[in-house]
């Protein structure tokens, strides 16, 4: 039984196998501070390093195309990672999506090592996630997704709720499991919840509900700085 995030296990399989697409042993993996260290050295304004780390991630996890300018950087970028035996965090997924697709050999083996996976947060998966996941269930096609379109907010890391239907259409045998009641907020909160929601499309029909009432209804108040708020909640309390 192996239980870890899938940027571990991706981390755990290019220790094992990736001098099969050119990693030098003993890598190391660069945090956020240094690749923004990284891109100082190749000119990169700091107000600017957010979105280009944020764009060099959707390349390689999502396809997205880059600028001619930006596409530029990223191969300075990544070989600045390479000469120091470095690799970031989205290349942890993005080479492994690689090292599967060009050793099918190596797919296999890592896959015969599980009967079952479970995936938590579906929702939130990049495409070259979920084509690591499907290079992982080949052999058998038990593949378990916990996930709610709902509830995505890292479309800027480039994860894609559609791939909870791209999975349901894929497997084909996929059964959905919906999970219609809400124990864990008030029917206030809940109700206001999906009146907020409502006009957002949605990619599974559901018919939520709410029973816990609760003595406090819900109200919407305004600050004008952070100190007046966090005063209002200590006098609250």
């Amino acid at each position: 039984m192996t239980r870890e995030t899938l940027h571990a296990l991706c981390l755990s399989i290019l220790r094992e196998h990736g001098d099969a697409i050119g990693l030098r042993k003993g890598f190391g993996v660069a945090d956020e501070e240094y690749q923004r260290i990284v891109l100082r050295r190749l000119r990169v304004p700091a107000k600017r390093a957010t979105y280009v780390l944020q764009a060099f991630g959707r390349k390689r996890l999502k396809g997205a195309p880059l600028s001619a300018g930006d596409e530029g950087l990223f191969r300075e970028y990544v070989a600045h990672l390479r000469r120091r035996n470095l690799v970031d965090y989205d290349d942890l997924v993005a080479l492994t999506a690689r090292l599967f697709d060009e050793r099918p050999d190596v797919a296999r083996a890592v896959a015969a090592r599980w009967d079952y996976v479970l995936v938590d947060e579906f929702q939130d998966l990049n495409p070259a996630q979920y084509a690591i996941l499907k290079y992982l269930v080949e052999p058998h096609h038990n593949l378990f997704a916990v996930g709610d379109e709902e509830q995505s907010v890292f479309s800027w890391t480039g994860a894609d709720p559609r791939i909870l239907k791209r999975f349901q259409e894929e497997f084909g045998i996929a059964r959905p499991i919906v999970l219609d009641r809400n124990h864990r907020c008030s029917r206030q909160i809940f109700e206001t919840a999906r009146r907020l929601l409502a006009e957002n499309p949605t990619l599974f029909d559901k018919q939520l509900s709410a029973d816990r009432a609760s003595e406090h209804e819900v109200r919407a108040y305004a600050f004008e700085h952070e100190d007046a708020e966090a005063a209002w909640v200590l006098a609250d309390l």
